[in-house]
């Protein structure tokens, strides 16, 4: 009787096996898959980054006079306009779906290396160049808006970027006039409105220094390390903080790596912090706990920072920049000696904006650059560097500024804000001889306000 159940039970471990191989091969493909989405995914974010780097070059292309300013920027709208396009070469699109698109990059990058040959040569763009820009400027910035609304729907879920491929293995592009989740398509449409582009032939954090000039001091132990990390902290409850080591930082400036919590309390509120083993300065510190709800402003966040920064010993700072990222206002502050702004020595401070509590530092540029500095007079009126600029700056303030440069020196300049076309630019005017040294665009977003 018993040879009646060989046939089911080895048919029984047949289809169990088949069902482990088949599950097997699902994961497989499901692991491909996924691997394959992200790789569309990030080439899809890189290339909007690209873009959005092609607009600002362009923007900043209109108001630069200097020849090696333009130079350099015609340099970097080539290398962007080309990084964009091998970008979007890599999205799972049909080759027509994207041509126009693909045509426009590649036939601005060449001008831009047209451009930059003919300045090079001594021969500055003429007014009509200067309008090609603007009108490429425009246009760049429409192409930018839409692949920002895509790029949210794909943070949103509505939109996965693997499933474009569908459509191109079926040689469609379909709805793409009527849904904003697909883009490229609607891009097309607008690319048939780019000028005709007639040319010759077919990107800055300085440097830094090999040694930190703002880090002074003895060596310190690791005990007086947790001492400092302690009275460091933004404490507004008073408690007690425990201290364990969680390894030495090397690199330029280095570093005890420490955590720190709260002592007899049931709070799940930590805190990393890197204390540099020369002179005890704090490098970085970040503050781990939720932040609720806001109840203070922007402006009462800076008047904590610049509170906070002159509570640890760093005076004469003054707040740039300002961004509210998830209830949390960063705030960029800068060295300010006799009136000069020192933009190297940077210190960027984050303030939770339901009490706020200071509760992120991060100081490694300052310490990289500080240093009593002798600072030399300007050569150059502020009046001077004013008329320097293109005329088509609406010239707002004007004040000195010493910034970095790639090759980590530093040039005393006239820091010249302006509009043009509606867009605020700060152009770095040599104090020494008038030269462009830096273009820096402004881009006021929701939460704030960034330069590029």
């Amino acid at each position: 009787m018993r040879r009646y159940w060989v046939l089911p039970a080895i048919l029984g471990v047949a289809l169990l096996g088949t069902g482990i191989w088949g599950y097997s091969q699902f994961t497989q493909r499901r692991a491909l898959e996924v691997n394959l989405s992200n790789q569309y995914q990030r080439a899809f974010y890189e290339m909007v980054d690209h873009v959005e780097k092609v607009q600002t070059i362009l923007g900043k292309s209109q108001v630069a006079v200097n020849p090696k300013a333009q130079a350099g920027l015609y340099s970097d709208l080539w290398y962007q306009s080309l990084s964009a396009q091998e970008n979007l070469s890599q999205l799972p699109v049909n080759n027509a779906a994207i041509a126009r698109t693909s045509k426009f990059l590649n036939q601005l990058g060449d001008y831009a290396y047209a451009l930059n040959k003919q300045t090079a040569s001594g021969k500055p763009p003429g007014e009509k160049d200067i309008n090609q820009l603007n009108k490429l400027y425009v246009r760049s910035v429409k192409l930018h808006d839409e692949l920002q609304r895509a790029q949210m729907d794909i943070l949103d879920g509505r939109l996965s970027v693997a499933e474009l491929q569908q459509e191109a293995n079926a040689g469609l592009w379909r709805r793409a006039a009527e849904l904003k989740s697909k883009p490229l398509g609607l891009q097309e449409k607008q690319m048939d409105n780019y000028p005709t582009l007639i040319y010759d032939g077919p990107f800055s954090d300085h440097m830094e220094r090999q040694k930190p000039r703002g880090v002074t001091g003895q060596l310190i132990s690791n005990i007086k390390a947790h001492e400092i990390a302690r009275a460091f902290i933004d404490n507004p409850r008073g408690w007690i903080w425990q201290v364990k080591n969680t390894g030495d930082k090397k690199g330029k400036i280095p570093a005890y790596g420490l955590e720190l919590w709260p002592a007899n309390t049931q709070v799940n509120e930590r805190v990393v912090m890197d204390v540099s083993k020369t002179g005890g300065h704090v490098l970085y510190m970040l503050n781990t706990r939720p932040v609720g709800d806001a109840k203070i402003s922007m402006e009462e966040a800076k008047s904590r920072v610049l509170k906070f920064l002159k509570s640890r010993g760093i005076e004469n700072m003054e707040p740039t920049y300002m961004l509210k990222q998830n209830k949390v206002a960063v705030i960029s502050c800068v060295y300010k000696q006799d009136d000069v702004v020192v933009y190297p020595d940077l210190i960027k401070v984050q303030v939770a904006l339901d009490d706020g509590q200071v509760v992120g530092y991060e100081a490694t540029g300052y310490l990289m650059a500080h240093t009593d500095r002798k600072l030399e007079k300007p050569k150059i009126t502020a009046e001077e560097a004013k008329r320097s600029v293109t005329a088509r700056l609406q010239v707002q303030r004007v004040q000195l500024a010493l910034i970095p440069t790639e090759s980590a020196k530093e040039i005393l300049t006239y820091e010249v804000k302006g509009t043009l076309n509606g867009e605020t630019y700060f152009v770095y005017v040599n104090a020494k001889n008038g030269q462009e040294e830096k273009i820096l665009k402004v881009l006021n977003t929701p939460d704030g306000t960034l330069t590029m």
